[in-house]
């Protein structure tokens, strides 16, 4: 599958070791490097990424996974210990990937929190939804 999308402006790129992140004025997109498993520690180092752009205000997030190879794991402890958290941050929760086996972690996030979380596998209906949302603001 190719991502084809238009960019927003972006107000900034981060690298960290466990992917990239994306800010764009009305959501944050990440793009984890093959392998990263994410615990505790990587959710306080996104969201704190996240609050010195956005600060407490919850945002859309957008995880891209553009190719069924592409592999990251989930500790879904998370999503019981830090339930508030996760609802406090993340507006929704928007998976990317190339075929329907990129959104196993997703379902646990929509069984456990009270986040929204959608799967796509066409970016241009991550932008659509993000459209929508921007006209009811």
């Amino acid at each position: 599958m190719r991502f084809f999308y238009v960019k927003t402006n972006t107000l900034k790129k981060i690298k960290l070791p466990i992917g990239e992140l994306k800010l764009f004025p009305d959501y944050m997109e990440i793009n984890f490097t093959e392998g990263t498993h994410i615990d505790e520690e990587v959710l306080f180092q996104l969201v704190s990424e996240k609050i010195k752009y956005y600060k407490e205000n919850p945002i859309p997030v957008v995880i891209l996974r553009k190719s069924s190879a592409d592999k990251y794991s989930i500790n879904p402890t998370l999503f019981v210990e830090h339930k508030e958290f996760f609802e406090a941050h993340a507006k929704w929760v928007a998976v990317v990937a190339s075929d329907d086996s990129g959104f196993e972690n997703l379902e646990y996030l929509k069984q456990l929190t009270n986040v929204p979380g959608y799967g796509f596998t066409n970016y241009h209906k991550v932008l659509e939804l993000l459209k929508k949302e921007n006209k009811l603001l």
